[in-house]
């Protein structure tokens, strides 16, 4: 959540929480803070590395909006977190003399072989740009699904080709609101239809188009189905009469059928309150709805990844959930019908209780390994996230990447903010990666094949 670092007025601030009118200023004359939240979230590390986020985080984590009408009834788990004495397994940063370093702020080059690393588990063996400023969310029917921004500051979702030829927006074909944000969360496994997060036509007095409601962060957002060519889609959820007042990374089953995601039920800092839910997709007469919804709610942060590829569980972040603070996000599952016992994966091989110390998020399942690929503030550089992978029981958490690293072989010359990512369903050991580049928005996407 924390991958803009935005300033947010106090005025913005009470519109966010549901609040106009004589409410507003009153609210304007406290002093809650200008956190604001981030979208394609990154997190940041210990001593060193913290430093200049210290001096930013201020700024982060307010602008989440606050629901109306009466809270749904929900399923309240029990947590089991991992054992406590698990051993991390980090055999070594791939190395590279002082002298090949490439300068902080210089171009990364085109591709890059990596050598030196000595794990057995999978390792990185090249790094490839793919698009600048795009952020890639799904690969499906031979087309990557990716979010940019325009020089407008508005976000659209577009497709291209895995070489990047081909490139087409696939939400500009003017089924959604004109001059609101528009984002690609998923996509099903046969290309056919996306998850789209859609800003609403009006939300006053705040004006449509703002960077709360971007992807990632979804202000005023609901959630729409639409088929790959933009042609077509139809509006899933309604925040207004759901009373929710955000929504974030939608994403389908390994059929198509069931979709998770999470809204925001309750408006508070730094995150408030968040719900999951899960539920099938049914058809009739042409059109699709939710049914059969499943609902886990928090009193702090609850961010979806998606299903296991057998459907049986789900993948999210939490942090009240998970007994943690803000600041140190862990991976957790459950079962896929929202029911029973809530597990901590993230491994504990750092302090949960330091500012950053162990923050972890984008969860996904690798294709064909049984293993999951996450990022970590453990082991990253200044103001970075770094890939790790585990067992999808949590065990034998390893160290993936040193993007952020200066004296690594892997060194892009840049902080480097792991994040979403999307696996070559033709290609178990590729996959495509946003990796942010500084707190302004920037970012690059990657083309990273393992050993």
């Amino acid at each position: 959540m924390l991958r803009q670092l935005l300033p947010a007025s106090l005025v913005s601030l009470a519109v966010l929480a549901g609040l106009n009118g004589a409410v507003a200023g009153q609210l304007a004359h406290a002093n809650p803070g200008t956190r604001s939240h981030g979208g394609l979230r990154v997190a940041r590390q210990t001593s060193k590395r913290v430093q200049h986020v210290r001096k930013r985080k201020p700024n982060c984590r307010q602008r989440k909006a606050r629901s109306y009408g009466r809270p749904r009834s929900c399923i309240r788990p029990h947590i089991t977190r991992v054992r406590k004495n698990r051993a991390s397994t980090n055999t070594g940063v791939p190395m590279r003399s002082p002298a090949a370093a490439t300068p902080q702020g210089s171009i990364a080059p085109t591709a890059t072989e990596l050598t030196g690393a000595t794990t057995t588990e999978p390792t990185v063996a090249s790094i490839i740009a793919w698009k600048t400023q795009a952020a890639p969310m799904a690969w499906a029917g031979g087309r990557i699904y990716y979010n940019q921004r325009s020089t407008s500051g508005l976000f659209d979702g577009w497709s291209a080709n895995p070489d990047g030829s081909n490139a087409t927006c696939v939400t500009c074909s003017g089924v959604y609101p004109s001059g609101t944000q528009h984002g690609i969360s998923d996509a099903t496994p046969d290309g056919k239809y996306l998850l789209t997060t859609i800003e609403r036509a009006s939300h006053p007095p705040l004006a449509v188009g703002g960077e709360v409601s971007a992807p990632g962060k979804g202000a005023f957002n609901d959630l729409w189905l639409q088929t790959s060519d933009g042609s077509h889609a139809w509006q899933l959820t309604n925040a207004l009469t759901n009373g929710t007042t955000a929504l974030i990374w939608p994403r389908f089953d390994s059929t198509g059928t069931r979709v998770i995601w999470s809204e925001q039920w309750q408006w508070g800092t730094p995150f408030g309150g968040w719900q999951l839910h899960v539920a099938q997709i049914t058809w009739s007469g042409g059109v699709p709805s939710l049914t059969n919804e499943k609902t886990l709610r928090s009193s702090g942060l609850l961010e979806p990844y998606g299903f296991t590829p057998d459907g049986s569980h789900v993948l999210f972040a939490a942090d009240a959930l998970a007994g943690t603070s803000w600041d140190d996000l862990q991976i957790m599952t459950m079962p896929a019908d929202l029911t029973g016992t809530a597990t901590r994966l993230s491994p504990q091989d750092a302090s949960d209780s330091g500012w950053f110390s162990n923050y972890n998020e984008f969860a996904f399942s690798m294709p064909d390994s049984g293993r999951i690929i996450f990022a970590r503030s453990v082991g990253a550089y200044y103001e970075s996230l770094e890939y790790w992978t585990m067992n999808s029981d949590g065990s034998d958490p390893r160290q993936l990447t040193w993007l952020s690293v200066p004296w690594s072989g892997q060194y892009l010359g840049h902080p480097s903010l792991a994040s979403a990512l999307a696996f070559d369903p033709t290609n178990p050991k590729r996959f495509v990666a946003t990796i942010g580049t500084d707190y302004h928005d920037d970012y690059q996407s990657f083309m990273i094949t393992l050993n």
